[in-house]
């Protein structure tokens, strides 16, 4: 199975953005739940959400339309 790159981001509460918290690779998505959570306790986060980095589509980067 072909490794996939996510983006991690999470928030406290709801009256906060999700934030970036940090990139993982995984080659499955079990492993990705396992990893996130024994790395982010769940009662401490509202929301924590596991984006493909190759599903991300980029509308600008380093200030630049791409």
């Amino acid at each position: 199975m072909k490794k996939q790159t996510y983006q991690i981001y999470g928030r406290k509460s709801y009256e906060t953005p999700l934030t970036q918290q940090e990139t993982m690779t995984f080659e499955q998505v079990e492993d990705l739940q396992t990893t996130v959570l024994a790395t982010y306790p769940d009662n401490e986060w509202i929301e924590l959400i596991a984006i493909p980095t190759e599903k991300m589509i980029w509308v600008t980067q380093k200030g630049k339309k791409v």
